[in-house]
């Protein structure tokens, strides 16, 4: 069945795909500041999209055997926790050093392979074979509403600096 349970599972999990979304796409933000912001080349700032999905792959075994060992909603939790936490550590004040920054972003991409790949079979698991494909389209919907959130978040904050970007780990902090 489907029913009150199977719903918050599927809202709170869709917001979580809603943050794996924004992390993942988040360097074409990104990459432009910090250019700016810690004076490197195009090369070196790309490393911030290659360090998140470096720390994603890393992440990938990992976090399969902890959910097949530990149970899925511990490890999401826990991988939700690490994906928020070194996610809002890249964006404050203290975060001057571009090495440390792109660490920290190899550290959001570990997390957020956490979360990208247990909420769905977290919730899946819940729900009646027949209602799953409606439940991946939710989940789709979610993935598509972090284009827009992004795109409307990088125009609304096109001209400010690489620290106001910390606002875009809000659906993480959800």
């Amino acid at each position: 069945g489907f029913g009150r349970f199977q719903l918050k599972m599927l809202a709170v999990a869709a917001i979580a795909f809603l943050a794996c979304g924004t992390n993942m796409l988040m360097p074409e933000i990104l990459v432009p500041r910090a250019m700016t912001t810690f004076g490197v080349n195009r090369l070196q700032a790309d490393l911030l999209a290659s360090a998140f999905f470096a720390g994603y792959i890393a992440g990938l075994p990992l976090w399969g055997i902890m959910n097949a060992t530990r149970g899925r909603r511990p490890v999401t939790i826990a991988a939700a926790v690490l994906m928020t936490l070194f996610g809002v550590a890249a964006f404050v004040p203290s975060s001057k050093h571009f090495h440390l920054v792109v660490v920290l972003r190899a550290l959001c991409g570990f997390g957020t392979c956490g979360v990208f790949n247990g909420a769905l079979v977290l919730v899946l698991e819940f729900v009646d074979s027949n209602i799953r494909a409606l439940c991946k389209a939710v989940f789709a919907c979610f993935w598509s509403g972090s284009l827009f959130f992004l795109a409307a978040a990088g125009y609304a904050l096109r001209e400010r600096s690489w620290h106001a970007l910390a606002p875009l780990q809000l659906p993480s902090c959800a």
